[in-house]
């Protein structure tokens, strides 16, 4: 008999740099013992850096891009939500078919100004905060009894 995988979802505004950095961290650490997807409020594309500091630690996005919420809403179940941005959790309060939901208050590293340049050592930060709360997340959940 077959255990069903273990079904999460990350969350943010553009799918463009922290939920695509937790989902990447997830699927590297566990492999395909669970089904691991993440999406935006309003998706943009996965911002350059995002690829990079990722690349460096040898974990590639290639494959991935970003999803608008949409197309998981209401349409699929997941045992974890996880937000990992202030305004995703403020402005999407209900998301029916998901057990458990999680905040991660990550700061939002880029900015729509187009005067201000992103900073390669900000995105290197978050990328280390990113992984390191999905290693103590993942320790806690397949720890449980």
């Amino acid at each position: 008999m077959e255990t069903q995988k273990t079904r999460v979802i990350f969350l943010c505004c553009h799918n463009a740099v922290t939920s695509q950095m937790a989902e990447a961290f997830v699927k590297h650490y566990v492999g395909d013992k669970f089904d691991v997807f993440s999406a935006g409020l309003k998706p943009e594309n996965i911002h350059p850096m995002t690829a990079q500091v990722m690349q460096e630690i040898g974990i590639s996005l290639s494959s991935h891009k970003a999803e608008p919420l949409r197309k998981y809403w209401g349409k699929t179940t997941f045992d974890y939500l996880v937000t990992v941005c202030t305004k995703a959790e403020q402005e999407c309060f209900i998301f029916p078919g998901v057990s458990h939901r999680l905040h991660w208050p990550i700061e939002h590293v880029v900015t729509s100004d187009p005067h201000v340049s992103a900073d390669l050592e900000k995105f290197r930060e978050i990328r280390n905060l990113v992984g390191k709360m999905a290693r103590s997340w993942l320790k806690q959940i397949l720890l449980k009894p």
